[in-house]
């Protein structure tokens, strides 16, 4: 062989060596690449067959869709499109959709089949009955008083809609489905049957989700064989629908969506750790927690640090994996240490609460829990306020001394105590005389159409849960003028006139008796009449006493009152 040949060969098997090399560096490169930085191609490929021909096509039409689920964790295992929104023939909500039954509305039950746990824990949690307020007092405000459009882009986003369509089949009928109407049926049966109020329902909620089921299965059996009518989408009512609030009424009859705090299609833990996402319902001058927040030195602490909290990574135990600050979630729901070991986050937001602090009167809350062990059984407990309250201590201590936890939380019982004592037990008892007697005709607008009434509501619908949501998460603006001053200012100029103009006008002598005793008989308001030293210190020594006032609640046996 002469040596031109020999360099010949070579220069080919040196190119070939290159190129096979370059194959494989290729190779590699897109076995790691991220869903995110992969072609329409590449995605179809990690995916099933009939969730990339999805893919396909919403890669043009909607491609802000296909990109958030790029970078979700869904896409890194290779959940697809009709993983969730492929249905079963006959299922209620199933639309046919090039050559696909699909559904649009996805509720808690689709991602139960991947998130047991979260699914039982939740549907245990307040947040899944945010839509029972659409049959409350509230209610009558959003919907009727202000209007049905404000309700739907208001109370609704928050707190769930009853979502309601209809749909065609290829036989020319039509089938239609109202939650409101099955919602209301049912709600209305258990309270007679078990003779509660809308409050009382809560504990029952797990039958009435069943039998809205069972309700709903009724009102389609006779649709359930037919075929719907191709490429013809469900008409949603709009009054229903878009909506992703916490507690909706979905048409398989179960109650929330996921998509409200973990947002589609990304569907990020980093999103639904910030205290930004629960700033969307928890905010304004009824429960402003995400203006408290800001105001906190937790708050500040998490923007000031923003970059040090680690809100992606998969465990997020404070203290162990971040110490920059604690956000909602780190409070109310994430991972934490103990002595015993990593203790998981669990998703119902109530189990670390030991006030109440929406109602008229903040009371000691005892949750009716739900989770599944790890035998995969599902497992339910009632969890008093005690134990609740340490569950949130041993949270706190990953950043705090005990000293400063206890002394927080004599600070904080206090000033619940204050407005308990000084200014709610008095209201309410003032208001139920008012009641009793009649003086607000026109019961079915819930007293709305008087000015007491909607002193009163204000009084202590946002003003007093500003008062007490400041101090629970130590915000002394909103404890205070937000809260308190608002509170006593039209507590004493305008609730307790109002009242006596009632006496006056009616004659009624024990009404004046009953602001007597229930207000100035109390040392707490005898600044009203002017003080001197002697006075102004037997008054403050009244209020030391409040930082005792339920320390024999904290010493009792746990779960007793």
């Amino acid at each position: 062989m002469s040596l031109n040949t020999k360099r010949v060969v070579i220069f080919v098997l040196g190119l070939a060596l290159c190129v096979a090399l370059l194959m494989v560096a290729d190779q590699e490169r897109r076995r790691h690449l991220r869903p995110e930085q992969m072609t329409v191609a590449q995605l179809g490929a990690i995916v099933k067959d009939d969730s990339a021909a999805c893919i396909e096509c919403h890669s043009v039409e909607s491609p802000g869709v296909v990109g958030q689920w790029a970078i979700s964790a869904h896409a890194a295992k290779g959940v697809g499109c009709m993983d969730c929104h492929g249905v079963e023939a006959g299922a209620v909500t199933a639309w046919s959709h090039e050559g696909a039954l699909v559904s649009s509305i996805i509720g808690p039950a689709t991602c139960a089949a991947c998130h047991p746990k979260e699914n039982v824990e939740f549907s245990a949690s307040h947040h899944n009955t945010a839509g029972l307020i659409l049959h409350s007092q509230d209610n009558m405000l959003g919907e009727f008083v202000a209007g049905g459009p404000n309700a739907v882009l208001g109370c609704k986003q928050c707190h769930g809609s009853q979502v309601a369509f209809s749909k065609q089949f290829e036989d020319g009928t039509r089938f239609e489905l109202d939650m409101q109407a099955v919602s209301s049926d049912v709600m209305q049966a258990i309270m007679q049957e078990q003779g509660v109020d809308l409050k009382g329902l809560l504990a029952y909620k797990e039958e009435m989700s069943q039998r809205m089921a069972t309700a709903v299965r009724a009102l389609w059996q006779p649709h359930a064989g037919k075929a719907p009518k191709t490429h013809t989408r469900l008409t949603i009512d709009p009054q229903t629908w878009p909506n992703s609030g916490m507690g909706r009424f979905n048409p398989d009859g179960s109650l929330g969506t996921c998509n409200a705090c973990h947002p589609r299609h990304a569907f990020s833990k980093a999103l639904a750790r910030q205290p930004d996402n629960c700033g969307k319902c928890h905010m304004g001058p009824d429960h402003p927690q995400f203006e408290i927040y800001n105001e906190s030195k937790h708050g500040i602490s998490f923007h000031n640090r923003l970059a040090e909290m680690n809100l992606d990574d998969p465990d997020w135990v404070v203290g162990r994996d971040y110490s920059a600050a604690p956000t909602c979630a780190t409070c109310h729901m994430s991972a934490y240490r103990t002595a015993e070991g990593v203790v998981g986050v669990n998703h119902d937001v109530g189990l670390r609460i030991s006030w109440t602090l929406r109602p008229v009167l903040s009371t000691r809350p005892t949750s009716h829990t739900a989770t599944i062990d790890t035998a995969g059984q599902i497992v339910k407990s009632d969890v008093p306020w005690d134990v609740k309250r340490n569950t949130m201590k041993a949270v706190c201590t990953a950043c705090h001394s005990t000293s400063h936890i206890e002394n927080f939380y004599r600070q904080y019982d206090a000033l619940v105590g204050l407005y308990n004592e000084k200014f709610a037990r008095p209201g309410q008892a003032l208001m139920a005389h008012v009641n009793e007697k009649g003086y607000l005709d026109r019961p079915d607008a819930k007293g709305f159409a008087h000015e007491l009434t909607w002193i009163w509501f204000e009084l202590w619908h946002h003003e007093g849960r500003r008062m007490r949501h400041g101090a629970s998460m130590m915000g002394p603006d909103y404890t205070h003028w937000h809260g308190s001053y608002e509170v006593a200012k039209h507590f004493y100029l305008k609730f307790l006139p109002k009242l006596e103009a009632l006496a006056d006008k009616h004659g009624d002598e024990q009404l004046r008796q009953l602001i007597g005793q229930e207000v100035f008989a109390k040392p707490e308001h005898a600044w009203y009449d002017g003080m001197d030293k002697q006075e102004a210190a037997r008054i403050r020594a009244v209020y030391s006493r409040y930082y005792d006032l339920y320390a024999e609640q904290q010493s009792r046996k746990p779960g007793t009152e």
